[in-house]
């Protein structure tokens, strides 16, 4: 890697890039020189720092002359071709990744084989694949919407069809991320119950697929481990919340009329417990 204190565009990277391996293919004599100090007065030259003593002078013809100890080349063609792979903001400004000779073959090489797989699998052509990548991003995000859209209503339709006991819904479902446990309470809440309890199961190995067997959902609840999202229009929940957590080992907080958290437990267990709570609120 190559600190810089500008900035470079990825523009600028690949101009950058052209002149560097326009260097190589000239096969240029690297000229390393002992100057005397008085030479040293008359010479432009790169260095980062002040040097004492004798200075090491570098030079490619036409292209740098800088300060420097370090093992060069005899000729520019020895370096093969150069690569420079990356540049991102760093203290400052920005550094620049660069590969060459075989590093920078292997590198073409393994990216090229991507390149290729990725053509094969989306049926276009080498130097096509980024507008077809877009055209399945945006296919996947037509397809998102869609789902979402259609998780909505299914969800709507099982709030409709809630059935509250003593006032107060306890639903415990399967696959529901992001927005949806408060989505499908605050549906349930327009019902006109008194309390709404989502619980969705959390499980150690995280299901990918749409639609789960049995004995997957089986599985991902059997550490009986929830994360909830609790809601009321007319209850204080705060005190609730922390009742809850105490008795089921849970984590979590909220709002007077919205909490949500994780917790451990069973159905049975939480179902009961809710009522008694909610019932002794109201005594």
């Amino acid at each position: 890697t190559m600190d810089f204190n500008g900035e470079i565009t990825r523009e600028e990277l690949l101009k950058i890039e052209y002149l560097a391996n326009e260097a190589v293919v000239k096969n240029l004599e690297v000229q390393v020189t002992y100057p005397a100090k008085e030479e040293l007065q008359n010479l432009e030259y790169r260095s980062k720092i002040e040097i004492e003593g004798q200075v090491r002078i570098v030079t490619i013809p036409g292209y740098d002359v800088c300060a420097c100890c370090a093992p060069h080349v005899s000729r520019t063609g020895e370096i093969g071709l150069i690569k420079l792979t990356n540049v991102v903001r760093y203290k400052g400004g920005v550094r620049v990744t660069m590969l060459c000779g075989f590093r920078a073959l292997d590198d073409y090489n393994k990216k090229l084989t991507s390149a290729r797989d990725i053509s094969a699998q989306l049926c276009a052509k080498e130097d096509e694949i980024a507008e077809a990548v877009e055209h399945l991003r945006q296919e996947c995000a037509q397809v998102k919407q869609k789902n979402h859209f259609l998780q909505e209503e299914i969800l709507k339709r099982k709030a409709m069809s809630a059935e509250a006991e003593n006032g107060i819904v306890c639903l415990f479902e399967q696959n529901l991320e992001g927005d949806a446990p408060r989505f499908l309470m605050n549906q349930v809440l327009h019902t006109e119950c008194m309390l709404c309890a989502v619980f969705t199961c959390q499980g150690e190995k995280k299901q990918t697929e749409a639609v789960l067997t049995e004995s997957s959902e089986q599985n991902v609840c059997k550490q009986n481990s929830y994360r909830y999202v609790i809601g009321s229009k007319s209850l204080n929940l705060r005190d609730f919340v922390k009742e809850l957590n105490a008795a089921f080992e849970g984590r979590g907080g909220g709002k007077p009329e919205m909490v949500q958290g994780s917790l451990k437990g069973n159905e049975e267990e939480l179902r009961a417990w809710i009522q008694m709570k909610v019932r002794k609120m109201y005594e």
